[in-house]
């Protein structure tokens, strides 16, 4: 079951923009404006043009922010206190930085919530790109969901209340933070390839298992038509 903050978002499918030109972006979201319930930006985007592009992009719907932030303390805050101030409503940080990285982080987004009360950091857990032979060698030592379920508590001790997970792992996150707010990439319709990203499932079983944001790139950029794909998933997750 979604979180009741998951309501607020009122389309749980935020399209990720893993591409190089911001017109091309910009074009794409102004046609899906309405349709999906906000815009993924990563560092392709986001290093050349974020400053004038997240504005913008906030105009079409919610904007995440994805750059993954991993840092000392300060200048994590310091990074995720410029997206929010440039109007991101989601920013990611990797869990691992640390308790004292992700409570600083969350003052800026209690600060940030003030202004937007859907404001959320997101504690990136375990990338969906790995599987169980693949775990960098320092986290060989237990199973993923053993280091996801590790990862929430510290964030949930820090202060975080966002987090991000493969589908596999939400029904476990969900148990163990009730009202948190849950991510979750690596979205593939039935029959479509996975390319680089392993633990990966459909958009219907991926909110069954618990999550409250679908983060769907590849089938909805590379369609020959992308409306009908973003129609397609909406009327099976029953979107209104």
């Amino acid at each position: 079951m979604a979180s009741t903050l998951s309501n607020k978002f009122q389309n749980p499918i935020f399209v990720a923009l893993d591409m190089d030109d911001a017109q091309a972006a910009l074009d794409l979201s102004t046609r899906l404006k309405g349709k999906v319930g906000g815009f993924k930006l990563g560092p392709r985007l986001l290093l050349p043009y974020g400053a004038t592009l997240v504005p913008r992009m906030r105009e079409l719907g919610h904007v995440f922010v994805d750059n993954k932030y991993f840092d000392i303390p300060q200048t994590m805050a310091s990074a995720v206190q410029a997206a929010f101030t440039l109007g991101a409503t989601l920013v990611t940080v990797h869990a691992q930085a640390g308790a004292e990285a992700l409570r600083v982080c969350a003052q800026r987004e209690a600060e940030a919530r003030a202004r937007d009360p859907l404001a959320r950091i997101l504690a990136v857990t375990v990338l969906t790109s790995f599987s169980a032979d693949t775990l960098p060698p320092t986290m060989r030592s237990g199973t993923i969901l053993q280091h996801v379920e590790t990862l929430v508590r510290l964030g949930l001790q820090s202060g975080i209340q966002g987090f991000v997970c493969a589908s596999h792992e939400a029904s476990s996150v969900r148990n163990l933070a009730p009202k948190a707010l849950i991510v979750t990439p690596g979205i593939r319709r039935p029959g479509e390839a996975t390319h680089d990203q392993v633990r990966t499932t459909d958009p219907l079983a991926a909110m069954q298992a618990g999550a409250d944001v679908l983060v769907i790139g590849r089938s909805i950029l590379q369609a020959p038509d992308p409306l009908r794909v973003v129609q397609e998933i909406s009327d099976a997750l029953q979107i209104s």
